[in-house]
């Protein structure tokens, strides 16, 4: 390979490099849910990171800026699922699909707390079929062996339904 071949394709590799790297560097939304009434999103945002997940939770008005409640254990915490209540005055996100962290319209903590067992990582179960209720009061989930963890391919077995108070549980 001659000299110039060879660092035109030593530039193109590193440009590829960069590229892939600049990708890597800007905060995502990752999943964005809107409030039944409209006024407000929670929002969960990807950051950049080496090893992801990376994420943060927060609110977004329909007319204001967006409000950030919590950065996310690096490398450890997720958020696939928020949950609002039917009246728009509670939120929860749902970390690890296992561990439920709620918060007033207006950003108050209401509770931060495993829902089931969280005995290593990822948790052996999760809170399946979660539901909130419309003023936000009680949730209700079944704690369930998470896929793949123990048990035949896609076998989750699950315990009865459990319904619990969101309001200051863990705070």
């Amino acid at each position: 390979m001659s000299r110039t071949r060879l660092l035109i394709y030593v530039a193109l590799l590193s440009l590829s490099a960069v590229s892939l790297a600049c990708d890597r560097l800007v905060t995502t939304v990752h999943l964005t849910v809107p409030s039944p009434d409209g006024s407000t999103s929670a929002v969960v945002l990807d950051h950049p990171s080496i090893d992801p997940p990376e994420q943060s939770i927060g609110f977004h008005p329909a007319s204001g800026t967006f409000h950030p409640l919590r950065r996310l254990a690096p490398d450890q915490d997720w958020c696939h699922q928020v949950f609002w209540s039917a009246d728009s005055s509670t939120v929860v996100f749902l970390i690890q699909d296992a561990r439920m962290v709620a918060y007033s319209r207006t950003g108050d903590l209401l509770a931060d707390q495993w829902l089931v067992n969280h005995s290593g990582y990822p948790t052996p179960q999760v809170a399946w079929k979660f539901l909130l209720s419309s003023d936000g009061a009680t949730a209700t989930f079944r704690p369930c062996r998470r896929p793949g963890r123990g048990g035949p391919q896609g076998s989750h077995p699950c315990e009865p339904q459990v319904t619990i108070p969101v309001r200051r549980l863990g705070v």
